[in-house]
């Protein structure tokens, strides 16, 4: 299931690149459609094509990424739900690590 997250999120932003940001958040949101992956569960997406996204104003796109995350990624410190609350309130949460795999 690794394999789709990546997949979708390379996709994703090679479809930024070329101008079709409907496109890139289409594979943003395949990206986090998944039933299980304990790889992903444990260190949570990869944030960079929603980190992009932000940047372009897709705030609504990026929360409801991170409400499908939620349902595999659990952390003690609730990080997606943080995230949703910062974007919720006019931020860009720092993704941190989740930006560097």
């Amino acid at each position: 299931m690794a394999a789709i997250h990546y997949g979708n999120l390379v996709l994703g932003r090679l479809a930024l690149r070329s101008g079709d940001r409907e496109k890139a958040k289409r594979h943003l949101l395949e990206s986090a459609k998944l039933s299980d992956s304990s790889y992903l569960c444990i260190i949570g997406p990869n944030m960079m094509l929603a980190s992009e996204l932000l940047e372009l104003g897709e705030r609504a796109a990026v929360v409801e990424v991170l409400n499908l995350c939620t349902n595999f990624w659990k952390t003690n410190d609730h990080r997606a739900e943080q995230w949703i609350y910062a974007i919720a309130h006019g931020q860009n949460p720092d993704f941190g690590p989740n930006l560097a795999y």
